[in-house]
């Protein structure tokens, strides 16, 4: 079992780092803040968020805030 390299608390999974992970949680409200989004509750959220209104260079940058961990 591999354990989350953010809290060192949980099973390291998707679910846990994107929408579980306390630590995870305060990425993805800076991540919220800059863009003016709402809350990522599960991928289609996350999707949405990456597909929505931008110049193809902020798609870009949305899809590398979201899939680049921060460690």
């Amino acid at each position: 079992m591999s354990m989350c390299m953010l809290c060192e608390n949980h099973e390291k999974s998707i679910q846990h780092l994107f929408f579980e992970c306390s630590n995870a949680l305060h990425i993805w409200s800076w991540v919220r803040e800059i863009f003016l989004t709402s809350h990522f509750s599960n991928k289609d959220d996350l999707l949405s968020f990456i597909k929505s209104d931008g110049s193809p260079l902020v798609k870009l940058i949305k899809l590398v805030v979201v899939t680049v961990p921060p460690w």
